[in-house]
């Protein structure tokens, strides 16, 4: 027994509603393939990061923009048959669009380099603890002069409280094994691809100053200024 011109097109709408919804796909795929992979230590943070979520995944993101109207188009045929797929390929699409979109916009004016400091002339200095965790992970030096490198962070023009410190590096994220009467210090390992930053903050009269520094030599996008400007703002008034 033959199917009926109807089935057949029925069938070849849902078809071509599932290929849109695999296209639409990829480019989330493809990141979750990529931190997964990292986390297994099965390629480095530059395949996964660089390469594959940072170069890929955008060219996959707007091929899945494609997908995701050849899977409405289906839908808008078929929805009865074909209607929930081309839903999700809309979804997934916009939403992976979406967060690509946000990314951008945050490390579009990344200014700033890995080693961000309130204090150009006289930046703090990192304790002996921290300098010694940097040197076994085979951190690059920290110089002894840095600035802000066009990171729009500046002092505080008082004398925080060691307590005041202590609170802002832990609500920035940094892990503060205390803190002394000449302020304080943390580290800070992000969630998805290990990356792992150093903070300084140091009190004197009058004056506070913050220091954030990368352990690595990769392209910080802006994220030391980032978390400059929360200590900062975890300690005003």
């Amino acid at each position: 027994m033959t199917a009926s011109p109807q089935h057949d097109r029925r069938d070849r709408m849902f078809r071509r509603a599932r290929l849109g919804l695999l296209i639409a796909a990829l480019a989330p795929l493809t990141a979750f393939v990529a931190l997964l992979g990292y986390k297994f230590n099965l390629w480095s943070v530059g395949i996964a990061l660089d390469l594959l979520t940072l170069k890929v995944t955008p060219v996959l993101a707007v091929l899945g923009v494609f997908g995701a109207v050849y899977a409405a188009g289906a839908a808008l045929s078929e929805r009865r048959y074909a209607g929930s797929l081309g839903l999700a390929a809309v979804l997934v699409s916009a939403v992976t669009i979406g967060a690509f979109g946000w990314h951008y916009a945050l490390t579009r004016d990344a200014r700033g380099g890995g080693d961000v400091s309130t204090n150009a002339a006289d930046s703090p200095y990192y304790p002996e603890r921290i300098m010694a965790d940097r040197s076994q992970g085979r951190a690059p030096p920290v110089p002894a002069l840095v600035g802000a490198g066009g990171c729009e962070v500046s002092f505080l023009p008082t004398q925080t409280a060691p307590g005041v410190a202590a609170y802002a590096l832990d609500k920035a994220g940094f892990d503060v094994p205390g803190a002394g009467v000449g302020g304080g210090s943390g580290t800070l390992i992000t969630f998805w691809y290990n990356r792992t930053y150093d903070a300084v903050v140091r009190v004197r009269p009058g004056r506070t100053d913050v220091r954030v520094t990368a352990r690595d030599f990769r392209h910080d996008r802006g994220e030391a200024c980032r978390l400059a400007k929360k200590i900062v703002a975890g300690m005003t008034p």
